[in-house]
């Protein structure tokens, strides 16, 4: 199916696929801010908070290489629906959840639900569009996860605080994981590949041309992990409050930006994107560790959102372009996967670092720590890698 007499990006196959990831990511990003909310409440420690946190992301990463030589051999549609059955089964046992073990196990399988569908969407968006407008598409198809990241936890966070605020928004996460499945059905799956080696323990897991870029983006996603992990507990000790405000203006500064990056990826050298839509996000983390009003928080929101709407469908275009066709599921699953390690392990070390040093400290390493992943990237340029 990927055709490059065929120039079009907005066919049938393209858009359902795009309003199934906005039903899925709505799921999580309802979930997304609550979950350390949640914790606390189930009388969780900041290390605890990070622990919920990065257990999601690793279960992620240990299930997404598997998923990924699966999803090239026996289709990609087959992994959507099952990453997406799992997170309705995972929403509606979190309403059941009252201990910090259970909340645990849950986050594991939810994480596997992440890998499923996340590796076999990308690869088949992939596989649909021509090489010459892939950056724009995924431009496109990554626009439509941050739209659910504006209703996503405005909703969460607006419910939240209600009577059975927390068992409400596990419910709504679990009907749209169920929609998620409804609008993946029409879509026609893309051939099987019947060539290259399809073994999980092969070349493609650690050859320099994949995981080169996904470690760069892994070392990125640490900024990620610190904000998603510690900025809902930090707006209210700070006297902020709800920090919804943060992820709403965070999203539309995405979707915003997303409109000039899906050409601009497409224009210009994925690695120069890559390097400069970097230098936005480490700046707005730094900045956060010193903000103290709303205004503020916003303003670092939208510096961030605007560096990963870049950065993301860079990076994945750029690995996508190295790669053979019938490598791409298993070189997204390696991608994602340093993408969920910088989130998982870089929750769980920032939580240490929270719990003794203090809030500002865990977003002061995680913006240090970035700039040495963007570091690596420009010197790993340099040699060809």
């Amino acid at each position: 199916m990927d055709n490059p007499n065929n120039e079009k990006v907005f066919i049938s196959d393209f858009l359902f696929t795009s309003f199934a990831s906005f039903s899925f990511f709505s799921s999580f990003y309802l979930l997304l801010p609550i979950i350390p909310l949640y914790v606390v409440k189930l009388g969780g420690t900041p290390s605890e908070v990070g622990i919920a946190l990065g257990i999601f992301p690793i279960a992620s990463i240990l299930a997404r290489p598997f998923i990924g030589v699966y999803a090239d051999t026996r289709g990609r549609k087959l992994f959507m629906i099952v990453g997406a059955f799992i997170f309705l089964i995972s929403a509606i046992f979190y309403s059941m959840t009252a201990t910090l073990l259970v909340l645990f196990i849950l986050r594991l399988l939810h994480g596997i639900g992440m890998a499923s569908f996340t590796t076999s969407s990308s690869a088949y968006i992939a596989d649909i569009i021509p090489q010459r407008r892939r950056g724009e598409a995924m431009s496109y198809f990554a626009s439509a996860n941050n739209l659910a990241l504006v209703i996503g936890t405005y909703i969460a966070l607006s419910l939240a605080g209600s009577d059975n605020g927390f068992s409400l928004v596990f419910y709504i996460a679990a009907i749209l994981s169920g929609i998620c499945i409804l609008l993946v059905m029409p879509v026609r799956d893309t051939p099987l590949v019947k060539s290259g080696n399809q073994r999980f323990l092969d070349k493609t897991l650690y050859r320099r041309d994949v995981v080169f870029p996904s470690l760069v983006i892994g070392v990125g996603a640490l900024t990620y992990a610190a904000i998603i992990a510690f900025l809902p507990i930090h707006a209210q000790s700070i006297g902020i409050g709800n920090p919804g405000g943060f992820f709403t203006s965070y999203g539309l500064a995405v979707i915003g930006s997303r409109v000039v990056a899906s050409k601009l990826i497409d224009k210009y050298p994925r690695p120069k994107v890559i390097i400069f839509s970097a230098i936005p996000m480490l700046v707005a983390v730094t900045m956060l560790a010193f903000t103290q009003s709303l205004l503020q928080l916003i303003f670092v929101a939208i510096l961030y959102g605007i560096g990963l709407a870049f950065l993301l469908p860079a990076a994945q275009a750029f690995l996508v372009d190295r790669v053979k066709k019938e490598e791409r599921a298993k070189a997204l699953g390696v991608f994602f996967s340093f993408l969920e390690l910088g989130i998982g392990g870089g929750a769980i070390v920032l939580g240490v670092v929270a719990e003794y040093f203090g809030y500002q400290s865990a977003f002061i390493v995680a913006s240090i720590l970035g700039a040495f992943g963007i570091g690596f990237f420009h010197y790993g340029l340099r040699r060809n890698w």
